[in-house]
């Protein structure tokens, strides 16, 4: 699943971070990343490790859990790589998210005539980068 651009923001953007999950997978071979993407699943290959899960709970007595660069971009990566799920208060409110709940949706108007098998094979093209 490909989430949408601001999924992972969203799920970060409680007012207070108790618990923070981060899921990365191995991608399919031919998937394109960008460079600090390539590094984390880089570590992933290089212990042959399909799978890695990350979980960070709040300290008593903070304000909330504050991730570092590593983590942030091990995030970023998972959001499309796996998934990032969080737990806190927003508007005190306990509440849970996760990258799962925000897909990316694509929206196209079809031209008459157009069978929509090719429409979906152009799209996930455009995707992919090819």
């Amino acid at each position: 699943m490909i989430p949408d651009e601001d999924a992972l923001s969203t799920v970060l953007s409680l007012d207070r971070l108790d618990k923070i999950i981060i899921v990365l997978k191995r991608p399919n071979p031919g998937d394109h990343h960008g460079e600090d993407a390539e590094r984390i699943l880089e570590e992933l290959h290089e212990q042959n490790i399909k799978r890695a899960e990350y979980q960070f709970s709040r300290q008593s007595g903070t304000d909330g859990i504050v991730l570092n660069e590593d983590n942030e971009t091990r995030a970023e990566v998972a959001a499309s790589n796996g998934h990032v799920a969080s737990a806190g208060l927003d508007n005190g409110r306990r509440i849970s998210r996760s990258t799962k709940e925000y897909p990316k949706i694509v929206r196209r108007t079809l031209a008459a005539g157009t069978l929509f098998v090719s429409a979906i094979r152009d799209e996930l093209r455009r995707f992919r980068g090819t």
